[in-house]
């Protein structure tokens, strides 16, 4: 599992529960960047009974048939760890394009959540109601 977010360990620990030995990589110093301490701590207890292994620190460079090469981003160093997958948990971006698309077809377009700014999930409830509640159509 490239990337230790939300989506990244909820992938993991799915993954896991199906009998996947689990490698993680984050390239900041901890796992679950964003998230809210409660939310953390379950997961990271969730995954420990699996015993993943973690890459902390550690940034992606490539991708081979039956490894990853994984650089820390403290020394340098090269690593090389085997794995069967990968799966790429690396964050969101809103595709403007994409809504640019639904605009050209749809007379009511409003643009909410991850699809307008990458956040929490908390924030995008709480715009999707304004939005919602303010919403207008002409």
């Amino acid at each position: 599992m490239i990337g230790t977010g939300l989506t990244g360990l909820e992938t993991a620990e799915i993954l896991a529960m199906d009998g996947s030995k689990i490698i993680m990589v984050e390239m900041l110093p901890e796992i679950g960047p964003g998230l809210y301490a409660p939310i953390l701590r379950e997961m990271k207890v969730s995954l420990d009974k699996y015993a993943p292994k973690l890459y902390t620190g550690h940034q992606l460079i490539g991708i081979t048939v039956d490894s990853v090469s994984l650089k820390c981003c403290v020394t340098e160093g090269i690593v090389q760890v085997e794995a069967d997958s990968v799966v790429l948990a690396l964050g969101v971006r809103p595709r403007q394009d994409l809504a640019e698309t639904f605009r050209r077809e749809f007379r009511n377009v409003v643009v909410v959540g991850d699809a307008e700014k990458g956040g929490r999930i908390y924030d995008a409830v709480k715009t999707g109601f304004c939005k919602a509640f303010a919403f207008n159509p002409a």
